[in-house]
């Protein structure tokens, strides 16, 4: 079984223990994020404890993006066939649907690496879609918890105000696996107060017993600390006067809110139940004393790295991190100890050979007065004093905070990369589009604020045209193309990428990735989190739509006179296609300058095939050349 990556993970793993006994999990990606989680860990210097997939079926990170196309080949058949149905049921009374949900299993297996002998220890839950199957081995290695995922908490269980962390929206089962294989895997029954275990945490030096997380219920955002006796499998609290958040629960790392100390006494994160807001603090806890606050866990110490540098592995004999350098990327190592740097190799030679573009920063005032800063990229060979046509790309959410942003990385893959803009004569601008922690009235008058007077700020100091600018963003970024061109006529041209234009679809369609999910397609999609966190709606789809066709600039394309290019993968997990077809359809009813390209097949970034990346960037090239350049 092997994790996807970025946002959404499929199967996401959380494996820790083994014979290096780390609290945090293993990973195969450096990710700040959901980075890659390793799917086995090592007992001892011959065995490993592994997850596998049952037989005939396949890790979902090599199946995500055909899992649905496949599907329809089969359904195809199937209609050919005529003998079978190709229902699949979607039911809000999911417990109609357990039997499907059933065959979403992993085998838990010791891999002997010396003779290649296997021993299947247990099978487990492993729904895919939400939460994390957790793992994690006793000090003496005899002893496995398992937090298995086999399903989601009901949405009206959950709430109206959902947290933005697939962890709390999953309902996960606790089991303990005796790793010497001398008794059945044991199902922990946990009481009502821990109804919702969260995540696990810490196994007690001496093996006997392991803390967790766990909540009484799906609404609640407090969560609190747990013992599991590993001998009789009860579950009883640790802390009842004291209460954590969740935020950080999930296969990242992340500090452990609870650990035992050597003299079984515990150090806690939380805050007390008495103290109804504030932020969470270190307490220490022991059953011969009161709670008394303590010091956090002491951090390692963290390497000194060169700006833009990732650091990919820190031991005892020293450290490894990777560097992009004008001349390449580069492997460092230093032993620890020493000051002394070593490259270990570089690749991508060729980099060194590239006229980049010119990074800087500019400084401005938004809207509403507020100090921000926007990125410029220059073609290459700019000289001052020149001025070419603009192209903004806009991010809600994006702070620029000087060189080193996430947009002027120069190896971001395929259209992401905004050097390729400005290697085609283009001054790129990227302004700070700040989001607020609450929008009473949602997100969409809200996009102009730090865009247009970013783009005023360009044209005072760089003497830019201001009949020459160009606007373009996806996901989210799309979402505020189609909104701004609805407010403004600023720009000369814009392009929508995987945009969301209608709110109440974006809420409510299906993710068209799901199918091929027999039972749990209805359980694929994220967006009715998404939209009312990331994206700031104040209220369920349900609750008002009149907000929600507030919002959605499907609403107002009778205001559009911005030439408009639209590109969506027909199996965008975010938006629907079906938001940029209903966008096209309505400008031009309006005989207005629209252009929809579809990739059939394609996900959410558009960057599943090498020819569908260069068709697309080509595509962009060409309609901002077509309305920004015929007047050079």
């Amino acid at each position: 079984m092997t994790m996807t990556r970025y946002g959404s993970p499929l199967n996401a793993l959380d494996l820790r223990g083994g014979a290096d006994a780390k609290r945090q999990s293993l990973g195969c990606t450096p990710s700040e994020g959901a980075g890659e989680r390793a799917p086995f860990l090592w007992l001892d210097e011959h065995r490993l404890l592994v997850l596998q997939m049952p037989a005939g079926q396949n890790s979902s990170l090599l199946t995500q993006n055909t899992r649905a196309l496949e599907f329809a080949g089969e359904v195809a058949q199937t209609l050919r066939d005529g003998t079978t149905s190709t229902v699949d049921v979607a039911d809000s009374g999911r417990e109609n649907l357990s039997g499907t949900r059933e065959q979403y299993q992993v085998e838990i297996s010791l891999i002997d690496a010396a003779s290649g002998e296997r021993q299947l220890l247990a099978s487990v839950p492993a729904f895919p879609f939400r939460g994390m199957l957790s793992l994690v081995v006793s000090p003496d290695r005899k002893t496995a918890a398992v937090l298995a995922p086999a399903g989601v908490i009901p949405p009206q269980e959950v709430g109206p105000k959902p947290l933005n962390n697939d962890e709390t929206a999953s309902d996960k089962r606790l089991i303990l696996i005796d790793l010497t294989a001398k008794s059945p895997p044991r199902r922990v029954t946990v009481p009502e107060e821990a109804r919702y275990p969260l995540d696990l945490l810490d196994w007690s030096p001496d093996s006997t017993a392991l803390l967790l997380r766990a909540r009484a219920s799906g609404s609640t955002r407090d969560v609190r600390v747990f013992r599991l006796d590993a001998s009789s499998g009860k579950v009883s609290s640790v802390a009842p006067n004291f209460v954590d958040r969740t935020w950080d629960a999930g296969p990242v790392d992340h500090e452990l809110s609870a650990r035992w100390l050597k003299n079984s006494s515990l150090l806690i994160r939380g805050r007390q139940i008495s103290a109804s807001e504030g932020t969470e603090t270190w307490w220490y806890l022991s059953e011969r004393s009161k709670p008394r606050p303590a010091s956090p866990p002491t951090k390692s110490k963290r390497l000194d790295l060169p700006s833009g540098a990732q650091l990919l592995a820190q031991d005892r004999y020293g450290s490894i991190w990777r560097e992009l350098t004008d001349r390449g990327v580069v492997l460092q190592g230093r032993p620890a100890g020493t000051d002394r740097t070593l490259e270990l190799f570089r690749v991508n030679h060729h980099l060194a050979s590239i006229d980049w573009g010119a990074i800087s920063t500019i400084d401005y005032v938004s809207e509403g007065g507020a100090p921000l800063k926007a990125l410029v990229i220059h073609p290459p060979g700019h000289r001052r004093g020149q001025s070419h046509p603009v192209l903004v790309w806009v991010y809600p959410g994006t702070m620029i905070r000087g060189k080193q942003d996430y947009w002027d990385d120069r190896l971001l893959p395929g259209i992401y990369n905004l050097q390729l803009y400005a290697a085609k004569g283009y001054t790129v601008l990227v302004p700070s589009m700040p989001r607020a922690q609450e929008l009473s009235g949602g997100p969409y008058l809200h996009m102009k604020e730090g865009v247009l007077p970013a783009v005023d700020k360009l044209i005072e100091l760089e003497g830019s045209d201001p009949r020459r600018v160009g606007l373009f963003g996806q996901s989210f970024g799309g979402y505020a193309t189609y909104s701004l061109v609805t407010q403004t006529g600023r720009f000369a041209a814009a392009a929508a990428i995987d945009g969301i234009a209608d709110m109440h679809t974006t809420y409510g369609a299906f993710d068209r990735s799901g199918d091929g999910w027999p039972g749990i397609a209805q359980d694929k999609g994220v967006n009715p989190t998404i939209v009312t966190t990331a994206m700031r709606m104040p209220a369920q789809a349900y609750r008002d739509p009149g907000i929600y066709a507030a919002n959605s600039p499907i609403m107002y394309t009778s205001t559009i006179h911005t030439p408009l290019l639209m590109a969506h993968g027909t199996f965008d997990i975010r938006g629907s296609v079906a938001e940029a077809e209903e966008m096209f359809t309505l400008l031009d009813q309006q005989g207005k300058p629209a252009r929809l390209l579809r990739y059939h097949g394609e996900n959410h970034s558009i960057a599943l095939s090498p020819a569908n990346v260069r068709n697309l960037y080509d595509e962009l090239i060409a309609w901002f050349d077509l309305y920004l350049k015929k007047q050079q």
